[in-house]
């Protein structure tokens, strides 16, 4: 009995290590496995705040092409170009297929309203080119509401950021 007791206790450690390097393992993948997670929801979340500040530069840049048209009577070429760029930003940002993750449904159906204001509100004004002072409503407005929906998302990356320390 004897001799079975004593290779027992001298193949203890043995075992104790193999199972050390096997929880070390499980422990890595494990981490690993969150660090790509983690990643991931960043990169998406750095997506939409990019996109979102798009629009909104997009935004700020209409307001001031319609801004100095009501003042002179004339819009400046670019503003076609900007709208297009305001458009296809939001689009795209609606489109995202993790879009809620992020967002609640309210700010969604900002988004959307904002979109809908640009296309009926907006684009008409720029396109006639005149009733400038109701597209100017229309912007300050646009301008708000992008503002909050921004912020919704710098402040999910900060918590995540936070989160990941």
């Amino acid at each position: 009995m004897r001799f079975g007791t004593s290779r027992f206790f001298a193949a203890l450690p043995y075992l104790g290590l193999a199972l050390a390097l096997l929880l070390s393992t499980w422990a890595f993948v494990r981490s690993d496995g969150y660090r790509q997670e983690t990643d991931e929801i960043l990169n998406q979340t750095y997506e939409i705040q990019w996109r979102a500040t798009q629009v909104r530069e997009r935004l700020v840049r209409v307001h001031g092409h319609i801004r100095l048209a009501d003042e002179a009577g004339k819009l400046d070429p670019d503003i076609n170009r900007q709208m297009a760029l305001v458009s296809v930003n939001i689009a795209q940002l609606l489109a995202l297929p993790y879009l809620q993750h992020f967002f609640p449904q309210k700010d969604i159906e900002l988004l959307e309203n904002v979109r809908r204001t640009v296309e009926q509100n907006v684009a008409p004004a720029v396109e006639a080119g005149s009733n400038y002072a109701d597209a100017l409503d229309h912007m300050t407005n646009l301008e708000q509401d992008m503002y909050e929906i921004s912020s919704a998302t710098v402040d999910h990356s900060m918590t995540l950021q936070e989160t990941a320390l």
